[in-house]
């Protein structure tokens, strides 16, 4: 991203939030740079929802009564811990968030769904752009910080990873980031604790997701390993090279000493 971009959201961040204003005037100034508006658009409801998200989270936990159990839980459950109710009202939070998950998915359909060129060359750039714009979508996309949206998130990403099956190399690109965001939403709700039952469902649901990360870090230090025995193989190919080529040319000095001798003793027993 232009740092020009940056630098107007970093200071409509400080001065107090992102305004409708603001984000009016930075999209502006994105198209004006030649930036990817919707890229940049889809960071700012990113940073605005963290906003509101974070604001909510400073204040005290509310809770209430579980009509089924009655049970005291938090307000912000989709269903009771203590007997599984679920309730049929979801909170704000929630809502703002599954509505932002949604326009994730509207624009990765927008940016998949744009025509290609018919020449085969411009189609293979074309492709590339596709990808690396969905992979910024995905990887600019804010985790959220509350137990709901993070269990809504770490659903959403695991069935994205788990719905490409696709072995061509852009289909495993995105499946590749898709897993790298599950693994952070599991991580993140992981450390918030799972206190109640339906937390700790959910992790052991996705706990193969750990498993999936130490495979690919493992595959990922074999690649490495595998890069140095065959760095080291070339490194030696080229000493044994030098070594053979000076001593050909050693060899060839004295071959052209012994005749430049021969010649001159030669020309002396001629002279004679």
């Amino acid at each position: 991203m232009h740092p020009d971009i940056e630098k107007l959201i970093k200071i409509a961040k400080e001065t107090g939030g992102l305004t409708e204003k603001q984000k009016e005037i930075i999209l502006r100034k994105a198209d004006a740079l030649g930036e990817d508006v919707v890229e940049v658009e889809m960071i700012l409801e990113s940073a605005q929802f963290n906003q509101k998200s974070n604001n909510s989270s400073a204040m005290p936990e509310k809770r209430m009564k579980c009509p089924n159990c009655g049970a005291i839980i938090s307000d912000i459950s989709l269903n009771c811990p203590e007997c599984g109710y679920i309730f049929k009202e979801e909170n704000k939070s929630s809502i703002d968030f599954r509505r932002m998950i949604e326009e994730l998915q509207n624009k990765l359909s927008e940016v998949s769904s744009r025509p290609l060129s018919s020449n085969l060359f411009k189609q293979e750039f074309e492709k590339k752009t596709i990808v690396d714009q969905q992979v910024s979508l995905i990887r600019t996309f804010n985790v959220p910080v509350t137990k709901e949206c993070l269990s809504q998130f770490l659903e959403f990403a695991s069935s994205n990873y788990t719905s490409i099956t696709d072995i061509a190399w852009d289909q495993q690109q995105i499946k590749s980031v898709w897993l790298g965001r599950a693994l952070q939403a599991y991580k993140s709700l992981s450390r918030l604790g799972s206190d109640d039952s339906s937390t700790k469902s959910l992790l052991d649901k996705y706990s193969y997701l750990t498993a999936l990360e130490s495979k690919n870090t493992k595959r990922e230090l074999n690649k490495l390993s595998n890069f140095h025995k065959i760095g080291l193989g070339c490194l030696v190919l080229v000493i044994m090279v030098i070594i053979c080529v000076a001593m050909c040319s050693r060899e060839i000095s004295k071959g052209i000493e012994k005749a430049n001798v021969n010649k001159m003793q030669n020309s002396e027993t001629t002279t004679q």
